[in-house]
């Protein structure tokens, strides 16, 4: 029987480390392939470039020159300067207001102003249990393969149920 020496441990384990240690092997421009060839996104457009800040130049590019609407990877930027500038527990609201007198048969002799500051919840993601609801596929929002998100108007219903709670039963307003 031959005895390994730590040494000659240690040259093996090396030899052996790299496959060990990466779980996958292939190039990255080879798994970016396989991500965008994927039946999901056959109606998606790419444009990837991976830019290094220490060697200030490009790693990795893919239609990087092609005009596109910023993809939701760029909301990453907004969303952590957001984050990081109001904190995690800031909240948007839309305030209701009301420009004239209301009657005694709950009539509102005005308008209603809705006056919005950003409020992301409009989107009627909102669920009955008043969780938001969200799909774990890109873009599949109202696509063929939704599930659907609830009631669009929900956050309507909800701010018209509040004005009618403060006693409007309707709204004169002049013509226009």
């Amino acid at each position: 029987m031959k005895k390994i020496y730590p040494v000659g441990l240690l040259a093996l384990f090396l030899s052996f480390a790299p496959q060990a240690l990466c779980q996958n092997a292939l190039p990255l421009i080879q798994r970016i392939q396989a991500i965008m060839t994927r039946p999901e996104f056959a109606h998606s457009s790419f444009g990837i470039e991976f830019y290094s800040l220490d060697r200030q130049q490009v790693l990795f590019e893919f239609n990087s020159g092609k005009l596109m609407v910023p993809g939701s990877t760029t909301k990453l930027l907004t969303e952590g300067t957001l984050l990081q500038l109001l904190g995690g527990d800031y909240r948007f609201h839309t305030r209701v207001y009301r420009t004239g007198p209301i009657k005694k048969n709950g009539t509102l002799e005005g308008d209603i102003v809705l006056v919005a500051s950003g409020d992301p919840n409009l989107s009627g993601r909102i669920q009955s249990d008043d969780t938001l609801a969200y799909e774990n596929m890109d873009h599949s929002y109202g696509g063929p393969d939704s599930k659907g998100l609830g009631d669009p108007l929900k956050v309507i219903r909800d701010l018209a149920q509040q004005i009618a709670n403060k006693g409007i039963k309707e709204v004169q307003t002049e013509s226009w």
